[in-house]
């Protein structure tokens, strides 16, 4: 009995020997098949290995990954991917690979760790990014390693996921790109973790089924939804020949060309005017007189012009007719050098000079007078 046990033992270690050496010898040759055969077989979570023969796999693994073609790999991959296992330095080498390749162990692997997923987005194609962004139980961290890209594909793809956490700069940050990609619109609104204020903000921009959504998916004010001003404010992203920066009471053809010239060139002294202001006095006096111009307290003038709200500073310097210079200029003054530097180099001015030109000059002086009736108050700013 005992002689008929090891004879099997020295059986099954010599048929596993020399199946390895063929799986070898057959991907040198380029005939990579019988590889992922022997890995499938020997790497089969059934599998009873022991200790050593698992060891002998991998080390036959490690040499012949980069020898055979890629669907091979790809194979061996998707079979690694389950196991938990794998040495480090084979695991590194296919979350590497390409993307045909990575894909199985980025996306299903738990043995990649948010340092190995930080590392591919970085170090990786947009390809590799798209795939970590399709990971269930994504952190905040990676999440915001894959914004940063600032790839539209790797967005919509981390925005479908909806078991990633996404924390509230990177969303910010998509309901921003969101002003211009239009498909990024019903993904942010119909995700679970988008916060009541953001929600309030986009409800400007988005479509009438998506305002819907919104009225009835988040805590809105009623108020904050009027109608009338989204359409007002956002006619020149439907009507690509919206005239800018005209008095609203042209609007209504109640003036003509010269006058409505003559009321363009006031507004520009009178900004010009407190502009002047601003560099020799100061942000206070500054606040003062466009409290004045605007018709609006000194406490909602000095949040509406706050560096946290550039979209409502560029509403309300549209509204009272600065140009896209002046405003630029109004939002320099109200930052401190360094948060400047980080704002430009940022691209927030960029995005923000965007959604400066978009407003027309009508929709802003009509939000302008809702602020009298009904200022913003710090937790639920128009933007």
């Amino acid at each position: 009995m005992i002689q008929e046990v090891r004879f099997q033992a020295m059986s099954r270690q010599v048929s596993y020997g020399k199946l390895l050496r063929l799986a070898h010898q057959r991907a040198i040759d380029g005939k990579g098949g019988l590889a992922a055969s022997i890995a499938k077989m020997c790497l089969d979570q059934q599998a009873e290995l022991t200790e050593s023969e698992l060891d002998l796999t991998y080390q036959i693994l490690r040499q012949l990954i980069d020898k055979v073609e890629v669907q091979i790999r790809r194979n061996i991959a998707d079979i690694l991917a389950e196991r938990v296992d794998v040495p480090q330095d084979l695991l590194g080498f296919l979350l590497n690979d390409a993307v045909h390749v990575a894909y199985p162990i980025i996306v299903r692997s738990r043995q990649v760790t948010e340092a190995d997923l930080l590392g591919v987005v970085t170090r990786g194609s947009p390809g590799h990014a798209v795939a970590v962004a399709s990971r269930p139980e994504l952190s905040e961290a990676v999440a915001a390693r894959l914004v940063d890209v600032g790839e539209a594909e790797v967005d919509r793809t981390l925005l479908r996921n909806e078991t990633a956490r996404i924390g509230r700069a990177s969303l910010e940050t998509l309901v921003e790109r969101s002003i211009e990609a239009e498909d990024y619109r019903d993904l942010i609104v119909k995700r679970r973790d988008l916060p009541d204020d953001l929600a309030r903000r986009m409800y400007i921009w988005v479509g009438d089924a998506l305002r819907q959504h919104i009225a009835q998916h988040f805590d809105i004010d009623g108020a904050v939804l009027d109608e009338s001003v989204d359409e007002a404010v956002w006619r020149a992203l439907d009507d690509a020949d919206a005239t800018q920066d005209r008095p609203a009471s042209a609007a209504s053809g109640g003036w003509s060309a010269e006058e409505a010239l003559a009321s363009a060139r006031r507004d520009l002294q009178r900004m010009g005017r407190l502009l002047r202001t601003l560099e020799r006095d100061g942000r206070g006096v500054f606040i003062a007189g466009i409290a004045v111009e605007a018709g609006l307290p000194e406490e909602t003038t000095e949040r509406l012009f706050a560096p946290a709200n550039p979209q409502t500073t560029a509403i309300a310097c549209k509204a009272l007719g600065m140009t896209a210079n002046q405003f630029i200029a109004v939002l320099e003054a109200f930052r401190e050098p360094d948060d400047w530097s980080d704002f430009v180099a940022g691209g927030g001015l960029d995005r923000v000079c965007a959604y400066f030109e978009r407003i027309d000059r009508v929709g802003a002086a009509s939000v302008l007078r809702r602020w009298r009736r009904s200022p913003p108050d710090g937790g639920a700013r128009p933007h």
